[in-house]
């Protein structure tokens, strides 16, 4: 795990890789701390094109985190970093290194996700559920015997006899 003990960073070589390019959100930044929650904390990146950014991290119970939006994540090669710290003064870090590394990446969006055989799992990606017949009574189990509980009405109310009845 990266850690920041008296404001010294160390990052062991098997936890430099901040992800790849062209990902978003899908990796998850931590950092083991000794410093505590009065300060608003950045990881400043210096990318290997020259490029810099300050990404905000978290302070909760002894570990800074952030997930990693993928504008961090676009410029692959080494990323010289350190931690500031903000409360009123700035306080910095040893400097260490991380890198993104390189992928891939088409600049297309992604195509439409194929559903899996069988048909999906969640009601939001059905299609054609207003067609006619794609709901019958039969499908349901026990729906039509509960139906016929309902009494049929005596005689219609209209729009003022609803609002009697709601006062």
């Amino acid at each position: 795990m990266i850690t920041l003990k008296n404001w010294r960073l160390e990052i062991p070589p098997c936890e430099r890789s901040l992800g790849y390019e062209g990902e978003n959100l899908s990796s998850r930044l931590e950092i083991e701390t000794d410093t505590g929650p009065e300060w608003l904390y950045y990881l400043d990146m210096e990318y290997s094109d020259g490029t810099f950014a300050a990404l905000p991290l978290t302070w909760e119970e002894g570990k800074l985190w952030a997930e990693l939006p993928g504008a961090y994540l676009s410029i692959p090669g080494e990323v010289t970093v350190n931690i500031r710290a903000e409360a009123g003064v700035v306080k910095k870090s040893d400097m260490g290194f991380l890198f993104v590394s390189d992928s891939v990446v088409s600049g297309e969006a992604p195509p439409e996700p194929v559903p899996p055989p069988g048909g999906v799992t969640d009601h939001r990606h059905l299609t054609h559920r207003d067609a006619e017949g794609q709901h019958p009574v039969e499908a349901i189990e026990g729906l039509a015997e509960e139906l016929r509980r309902i009494p049929a009405p005596v005689e219609p109310l209209t729009n003022e006899d609803l609002e009697e009845l709601l006062k």
